[in-house]
């Protein structure tokens, strides 16, 4: 994926299932990685390897059906068919503790397909699970299953664990709502989980308000010292006025 970057970790040449790999498909797979979408996805056609990677001197399909089985049986991809092509996904991708592992803070829209649910055209010949509802995420190395990334819907709402947070952090929720889908929308922002995200995002929204807001020790007229003052009271300045008895202080 052009002008994204891409690790390989010193640990994978020290890996014996790398390590054992023939010199061809020892080169193959790190171009793999650095032709990767955000979601470790990648074409696996032999038209789409030859124009990307053995662009000089082209190998049959044949072989590069060989070099791709060589980096299955190494447990370093897997790959699948959807929407009638072929593809691979990276094993370890989403993994911390894999040599695979890619670390993407912003991850971009896939650029091919996920794995279809079996059962709907599916090739489940590299498959070691069967799931339906859900697509499989081949990415990790324990063939877990990992939930798609997608935009935030158009009709997301906050729900009630969201009402008891703000609460509890004394934020206004609906504005919270509004500026968190602003900024999605603004970013792109891909999460296999929005109603967790908001959460976080409330949280952070505490903090820089805590960190923000002025002193709110305010000396009223009223009796009433707990809560802050109407808006406007401290006209044009920015800070609270300074209780009488601190106003001699320091000269």
């Amino acid at each position: 994926m052009a002008g994204r970057i891409r690790s390989i970790r010193g640990e994978l040449r020290e890996w014996e299932p790398y390590a054992s790999l023939t010199d061809a498909a020892a080169r193959l797979f790190p171009m793999i990685v650095t032709l990767a979408d955000d979601h470790g996805r990648c074409g696996a056609s032999p038209r789409f390897l030859n124009g990307a990677v053995f662009f000089v001197r082209p190998k049959p399909a044949n072989v590069i059906g060989q070099l791709l089985a060589e980096l299955e049986a190494a447990d370093l991809i897997r790959r699948y068919s959807a929407k009638g092509g072929t593809f691979l996904v990276i094993v370890g991708w989403f993994d911390k503790s894999h040599v695979n592992y890619q670390y993407i803070k912003k991850r971009q829209a896939p650029r091919y397909p996920a794995p279809n649910p079996i059962g709907d055209g599916h090739d489940d010949r590299h498959d070691d699970r069967r799931e339906t509802g859900a697509d499989l995420d081949l990415g990790s190395g324990n063939g877990s299953l990992e939930r798609e990334e997608r935009s935030l819907p158009s009709d997301w709402q906050p729900n009630e664990e969201h009402r008891q947070l703000a609460f509890e952090l004394k934020l206004s929720l609906q504005r919270e709502a509004s500026k968190f889908r602003e900024w999605s929308a603004d970013k792109n922002s891909l999460s296999a989980d929005h109603d967790a995200r908001f959460k976080v995002w409330l949280r952070r929204g505490a903090e820089y308000a805590t960190r923000d807001e002025p002193p709110m020790l305010v000396v009223r007229g009223d009796g009433d010292q707990d809560k802050p003052p109407p808006l406007g009271a401290w006209g044009d300045t920015s800070r609270p006025p300074v209780h009488p008895a601190f106003r001699d202080r320091g000269r």
